[in-house]
């Protein structure tokens, strides 16, 4: 007979060949009464280790799930920057940025600076993006800026547009001026609406200077 003795039920190199080549073995877990006994574990061709494994996994329910819960925010993490390098290295037609406009534009709020930008051309590497007209306090994130298709209504863009290179959009993304991407599904993005695009605001906002920078301007279009 074969026994196999170990906390948190984990067995020895050295034991689990002798365990699966007994004709009986026997488990026992050094922190509880737990134990099982099976005869010719050789026939069940590993499947003697079943038995430890649901206890361990019992007794270790709280840790498995935090390695799993690790494991997948760590998967969500590098899905989206592989995302986001495919959109930095093929910028598309509707595409949307979320930008901190302090950057761009020099009469953005400086306490509302964050809201959203659409491509609505490419032409090589060259890029014109609408301006959003909806701004917040804070980097919120893409399905807030989106909230209740918020992208399908007249007042989510302003006449403003932003000209800039694909060279300029990479660099904006490095230093954290765009800060999150997304590339709509069919018509929708993190649950909603936001294609066909709206048509500008109905109303004229005051007639800023163009803003014009090392890579890109932005010109007011008064229709």
């Amino acid at each position: 007979m074969a026994k196999g003795t170990a906390p948190f039920v984990m067995l020895g190199l050295i034991e689990l060949p002798i365990i699966a080549l007994s004709l009986s073995a026997e488990g026992r877990c050094r922190d509880c009464d737990w134990h099982f006994a099976l005869r010719q574990p050789w026939q069940y061709r590993g499947a003697f280790l079943v038995p430890w494994l649901l206890h361990w996994l019992s007794k270790n329910l709280g840790l498995l799930l935090l390695l799993l819960a690790g494991f997948w925010y760590w998967q969500v993490q590098a899905s989206d920057e592989q995302r986001v390098q495919r959109m930095l290295a093929q910028p598309k037609v509707d595409d949307f940025y979320f930008a901190d406009m302090r950057e761009l534009k020099t009469d953005t709020d400086l306490k509302y600076p964050f809201t959203s930008l659409r491509v609505i051309e490419v032409d090589g590497e060259q890029l014109l993006l609408r301006v959003g007209n909806i701004y917040h306090n804070q980097q919120v994130s893409p399905w807030r800026h989106f909230k209740a298709d918020a992208a399908m209504q007249r007042s989510f863009y302003s006449r403003y547009t932003l000209s800039l290179t694909a060279e300029t959009l990479r660099k904006l993304s490095e230093q954290g001026t765009i800060y999150a991407m997304r590339r709509p599904e069919n018509i929708s993005s993190d649950g909603w609406i936001v294609l066909p695009g709206s048509e500008p605001g109905t109303e004229s906002p005051q007639l800023r200077p163009f803003v014009r920078k090392a890579g890109y301007h932005i010109d007011y279009h008064p229709d």
